[in-house]
């Protein structure tokens, strides 16, 4: 999927609303990042399944402020919106909190309905 993405943007990538996508994208995985910490911190259950998640949703969450930050400096010297050297990671760490974000809420619930049980 990134791939594809970053394959099609390569054509456009000399035009200014690709550096906006890759922005809204970067704050859409700042949000998810947020939602994903909150919904941790609220699990009852502290199990190596969920300490492994929270350090792997840690890395995309650094990768997404990283890549945003990089971007906005690079952008701010060359006082344009062409260059976008973190397109990629950007969109990489936030398909991946969307997708961890799905699962891990179907998961916590499971996980705190076993728990309960034992």
């Amino acid at each position: 999927m990134v791939v594809s993405l970053f394959i099609v943007t390569q054509f456009y990538r000399k035009e200014v609303w690709i550096a906006y996508a890759m922005y809204l994208i970067g704050f859409i995985g700042i949000l998810l990042s947020v939602y994903l910490f909150r919904l941790l911190k609220k699990n009852r259950f502290n199990t190596v399944l969920s300490m492994y998640a929270q350090d792997k949703l840690m890395g995309n969450a650094i990768m997404v402020v990283v890549g945003i930050i990089v971007n906005g400096v690079i952008n701010y010297y060359d006082g344009d919106l062409i260059s976008n050297p973190g397109f990629v990671a950007i969109v990489y760490a936030t398909i991946t909190l969307l997708f961890k974000a799905i699962i891990m809420q179907r998961n916590i619930k499971i996980e705190n309905q076993l728990l309960k049980v034992l």
